[in-house]
């Protein structure tokens, strides 16, 4: 794989990549008999930069800005991390670590609900 004329990945079969254009170059080697023969192919392939979709946001004291309501935080003896939703029992005393837009992200985030 070479980016302008620069080789980036030699033999590899997954790499991480910047954005930028880069020409991948696949090399298959086959026998037909007793003749051993290859080709190759070269694509063009071009990283963009992706949109990250921001799912939380850092808490100030015991609020959570209006678009991330649901709080999570680390608690209790086995250091579980909870998230906590509007009208239960803990919310309203709950110091959040992170704030999330809904459970569906805290649940992605490693977090669990909290029982009441």
């Amino acid at each position: 794989m070479k980016q302008g004329k620069k080789t980036v990945a030699k033999n590899k079969t997954s790499i991480s990549l910047k954005a930028g254009t880069y020409k991948v170059t696949t090399k298959v080697n086959y026998k037909i008999g007793k003749k051993k023969l290859s080709t190759s192919k070269t694509q063009t392939l071009v990283i963009t930069k992706a949109k990250v979709k921001k799912t939380w946001a850092a808490a100030k004291g015991k609020n959570c800005p209006a678009a991330y309501p649901v709080k999570g935080n680390q608690t209790g003896s086995n250091k579980e991390w909870k998230y906590h939703v509007r009208g239960g029992q803990f919310y309203s005393i709950t110091v959040p670590e992170q704030c999330f837009k809904t459970t569906s992200d805290a649940r992605k985030a490693g977090y669990r609900a909290s029982k009441r």
